[in-house]
């Protein structure tokens, strides 16, 4: 895969991120957001040993600053 297959699919998962009146509702989609971030990131670290893992997630919307939100 190429980088840009990888941002593609960043921009998809960052994409998916909604918003809603209801906070438990936002606060439980937030989670699986991050696990499903965190599966497709681990799946792609196999795939290629110059992947880097941080850079996907935070364009996944996952981390920022090196940070988990």
């Amino acid at each position: 895969m190429t980088r840009k297959d990888y941002e593609l699919i960043a921009k998809a998962i960052y994409g998916s991120l909604i918003q809603s009146g209801s906070l438990e509702w936002q606060e439980r989609f937030t989670e699986q957001h991050r696990i499903t971030a965190r599966h497709i990131a681990n799946a792609l670290e196999r795939t290629n040993p110059r992947y880097d893992r941080e850079r996907f997630l935070t364009a996944c919307g996952v981390l920022t600053n090196t940070k988990e939100v």
